[in-house]
């Protein structure tokens, strides 16, 4: 029965989150909430609509917030690896320090075998206050990779 009730309450505040959205469409916020309510209903690829209506000239955080949230549906929940990275990067072009858009890219770098090109993005967290075992291990990896098995061979098969 609890089952039941989350997956209406998720229903119903999808529908609310879309709503707002589509009144307000010039709010990054509402856009970002209402990927986020797409995202936990597992509709992957509405979620990835609604991080693309964020405003571009919104604050370059929020802009770059539903870059790296597109990115992590990509690489996640469909394996688009590609794609994922493409939109991370776009998420550092708007605000280079954006947090979640450093470590997804330095995740993603990782679990692909470039080391190398993710350090900076570590080390850029780490400036930034943010580090904690995950980036300390990417750091200091055996032959530069990251062991994410599922993640990459899932981004493999696609």
């Amino acid at each position: 029965m609890y089952g039941t009730h989350v997956v209406i309450g998720l229903q119903q505040a999808g529908r609310l989150a879309e709503a707002a959205a589509a009144r307000a469409s010039d709010s990054a916020r509402a856009w970002l909430i209402a990927g986020e309510a797409a995202q936990r209903r597992g509709d992957f690829e509405v979620a990835l609509r609604f991080y693309d209506r964020i405003p571009r000239n919104s604050l370059a955080a929020d802009v770059a917030a539903g870059h790296a949230s597109a990115a992590t549906v990509l690489l996640q929940q469909l394996h688009r690896a590609d794609e994922a990275e493409a939109r991370y990067r776009l998420g550092l072009a708007t605000d280079p320090d954006h947090i979640a858009t450093n470590k997804g890219l330095a995740v993603l770098l990782g679990i692909s075998g470039r080391r190398r090109e993710a350090v900076p993005l570590i080390l850029s967290q780490c400036r930034q206050g943010h580090f904690g075992v995950d980036q300390l291990n990417m750091l200091d990896v055996e032959n530069g990779m990251r062991y994410e098995t599922s993640l990459l061979e899932a981004c493999r098969r696609q």
